[in-house]
């Protein structure tokens, strides 16, 4: 995803590195963090019903598993244990 769109989706890397980035007005990036396998990202504006703050791009070979915002939710009601697992995750970052 790139930085302004609309979030509509939770993303889970399966394989490879995916960097979250910003770039300022001078062009220089800033990269927010990188997520390997078994990290998600994408939730918190996802949850918060806001845009994307940042980008999404691959650094490596990657594959990412994606879930529409209903398929996510149906995901957290229906299993408690991911529940706390996504919550916990949202609490360290």
């Amino acid at each position: 995803f790139r930085e302004g769109e609309s979030a509509v989706n939770f993303y889970q890397v399966a394989s490879g590195e995916i960097k979250m980035n910003n770039y300022n007005e001078d062009g220089k990036e800033f990269i927010q963090g990188i997520f390997s396998i078994g990290q998600s990202f994408g939730e918190p504006p996802l949850l918060a019903k806001v845009k994307y703050p940042a980008n999404a791009e691959a650094i490596s070979d990657a594959e990412v598993f994606q879930l529409s915002k209903e398929q996510f939710l149906d995901l957290l009601s229906s299993h408690p244990k991911v529940h706390l697992k996504i919550t916990e995750t949202l609490a360290k970052r």
